[in-house]
Formats: C-alpha cells, structure tokens, sequence
C-alpha cells in the first residue's frame, strides 16, 4: 500500500496548497545544508570538549610540557577539576542563555556569543601555563556549548 506523503497546508492567506507544490532550488538546498551542518557542530564540539579531559589529563599528571616549553604542574585533586568544571559551567551557561537569546535571538547568540567563547576557551587553553588558564578555559568552552 503506497502512502500519500503530501500534505495539505495553509499558507498567512488561508489558502490551501499541498507540499507536492513546494519545490527548493539547488542553491536554497545548499544553503540548507550548510545551516544544517552550522546547527549541529555544536554537538560535535561538545562532544571535543567533553572528551578533551579522557586523553589530556593522564599527560598533564605526567608533568608535560606548555607550548612554551616549560612543565604545567598538576595534581590528582585539580585535575578531578579539570574534569568537573563543565558542569558548573553548564549550570551558569543555562541560567544566561535565555536572557541572552531573548536580548540577541537565537541566531545571533548561536553565531556569536557561542562561537566566541568556544574559542576563547580553547585559545585559554592552548597558552595555559598554569592550571588557572585550564580551570577558565574549560569553563568559558561551557557557557555556551551544550
């Protein structure tokens, strides 16, 4: 038995069209993909920065070198911080989203306010030469990201 898979709409005038009529140009369909692909790279980056701590903290237990060379010192009780400030930061991140997203909108929170602490965090992280700079990164990474 073949479904109808079309279905019938009403467009702000109150007239009925059926979605056979709805037809997207290759460009409409490449911008769609594109959003598509934007929207959820939030979820593989929150996935990066979950997963950061699984391989990077064994290494800093260990004493390895920042990008400038010299050790990070790092004990067992701040690195069971490292692990655990994305919790906190989702916390924070969530009481702020939505007076944010309500000031901005939605879009313009998702383009900027999330990218850039995405960033941010990763760059903190990156330069860090003390475990401050990793606490702060991690926790500016999940303001937004989750």
């Amino acid at each position: 038995m073949e479904e109808n898979t079309h279905h019938n709409l009403l467009n702000q005038n109150g007239t009925a069209y059926s979605t056979k009529d709805i037809s997207s140009s290759p460009y409409s369909k490449k911008k769609q993909t594109i959003a598509t692909a934007c929207a959820t790279l939030g979820c593989l980056l929150n996935g990066c920065v979950i997963g950061f701590t699984s391989p990077a903290l064994p290494s800093l237990l260990t004493g390895s070198p920042d990008i400038y060379g010299n050790p990070v010192p790092l004990e067992l009780q701040q690195s069971s911080w490292i692990a655990s400030i994305l919790s906190i930061g989702c916390f924070i991140g969530c009481i702020m989203a939505g007076p944010i997203m309500e000031k901005i909108g939605r879009k313009q929170t998702l383009l900027w306010v999330c990218t850039v602490n995405y960033a941010l965090g990763f760059i903190l992280i990156l330069v860090a030469n003390n475990t401050i700079f990793i606490y702060i990164g991690r926790l500016v990474i999940h303001l937004f990201i989750h």
